[in-house]
């Protein structure tokens, strides 16, 4: 009876904290959320940057439905990118986790281990099968893959559906490159944590859905949501919204290529500021041959005395200084750090005392600055302007494409 009673408090706490009767609070089509899904939902992501309930609903409207499009019209190579770290699989189950034990903290879980829990492969006879045999110590043979995939580490059987099984390769494919390290020297502990932590997975959504009274749907949209929202940045990559460190993005080549001459002068006219670089400045400078002698030297120059009153220095600074003392930009070799150190050195400011490659030590000052501008038909001109106006119409490509996704959709928000 106590047992019988257990569970329906169980069940009425879940239905109350946003289950099968809870009302719809945010709809893109046929994905729902409830008011505390949704809030469970932008209080992780208010963890990593602030965001408002109103535009982190219109960012899950916006990520669900791209998401949707980017499946049907998008190359899926060019939105997905390469899983280098954790899995795309590893994150998104992750947040699902972390989200459904926000919403649904209550339920036996150690009950339902040891009846559902089937034991599999022993930890470390597995790991025994991969151990590191590259150089690099994170790279399995074809053979090790192979043995990987035929091993079982997990079984869970639940009544009326077959068997969920989780593999040796399956667990090392969503690790980082760390992990998989990690998996391949034996590390028996980081196994057993992952084993633990998809099982525990795999109960709480069998559970849920059968006993704990939540609609299987509801879960399917939040996992949907989970997904599209995660994927989002990446489209967004790939529709040429956002640029990629590395430039490659095929959105952005798109809409550069599209770019033309007569638009680069226009842009350069109305931002010549954006061209503007550092062209040449007058630096003084001394090089001691111990520490002390150059904190002597520098607690002058604090104290107001010259550079002329300064004791001698044990070598002059060696400068390629034009007739009036200028230190020019194009005069400066890439391996002259002495000569960059004095571009990057704010005026009127007496530098640090300095240890240089050779082990002396070195002081200066920049008494002056002076700014040019690159020229219109300059290369550094046209790559920059070219990838900021390329930017702005992806952006207003976007924003039609969003628009029209929008008038389309069925949505629903009480946000």
């Amino acid at each position: 009876m106590r047992g019988t009673l257990q569970v329906l408090a169980l069940a009425l706490c879940l239905l109350c904290a946003g289950g099968a009767s809870a009302a719809v609070y945010l709809r893109v089509d046929d994905t729902s959320l409830t008011r505390q899904a949704f809030d469970a939902l932008h209080q992780q992501a208010s963890q990593l940057r602030k965001l408002d309930r109103k535009a982190f609903a219109d960012e899950l409207i916006d990520a669900l439905l791209v998401y949707r499009w980017a499946q049907e019209k998008l190359p899926e190579e060019q939105w997905r990118g390469a899983e280098i770290g954790y899995s795309y699989g590893w994150h998104i189950r992750r947040q699902l986790d972390k989200t459904l034990a926000k919403l649904y903290p209550k339920w036996p879980a150690g009950e339902l281990m040891q009846e559902h829990s089937k034991p599999g492969v022993e930890a470390r006879e597995a790991l025994a099968t991969i151990a590191a045999k590259s150089i690099l110590g994170y790279q399995l043979t074809p053979a090790q893959r192979e043995k990987a995939a035929s091993l079982v580490l997990a079984r869970m059987a639940f009544p009326d559906q077959e068997d969920v099984t989780l593999t040796l390769l399956e667990v090392y494919e969503g690790q980082s490159i760390q992990g998989k390290k990690a998996l391949m020297e034996g590390d028996v502990k980081a196994l057993g944590m992952e084993v633990l932590s998809w099982k525990q997975h795999q109960l709480r959504l069998w559970w849920l859905s059968h006993e704990g009274g939540v609609e299987v749907d509801a879960i399917d949209d939040l996992q949907r949501t989970i997904k599209a929202h995660y994927f989002y940045p990446k489209i967004l990559n790939a529709l040429g919204v956002v640029k990629r460190n590395h430039g490659d993005n095929p959105g952005l080549i798109r809409f550069r290529e599209q770019v033309s001459a007569v638009q680069i002068n226009s842009y350069y006219q109305r931002h010549q500021e954006d061209f503007r670089f550092l062209a040449k400045v007058k630096p003084r400078g001394a090089i001691y041959g111990d520490e002390a002698a150059a904190r002597l030297a520098r607690q002058q120059l604090m104290q107001g005395a010259s550079w002329a009153d300064l004791k001698t220095p044990s070598r002059p600074v060696s400068w390629p200084l034009d007739g009036e003392g200028w230190l020019r930009k194009e005069a400066v070799k890439p391996t002259d750090w002495l000569a960059s150190l004095a571009f990057a050195t704010p005026p009127g400011e007496v530098s640090e005392v300095i240890r240089s490659p050779t082990g002396d030590w070195v002081i200066l000052q920049v008494s002056q600055r002076e700014y040019g501008y690159y020229p219109p038909d300059s290369e550094t001109v046209r790559y920059l302007a070219t990838d900021v106006i390329a930017i702005q119409l992806a952006v207003t490509a976007y924003s039609e494409l969003i628009n029209q996704l929008r008038r389309q959709a069925n949505l629903q928000s009480q946000v």
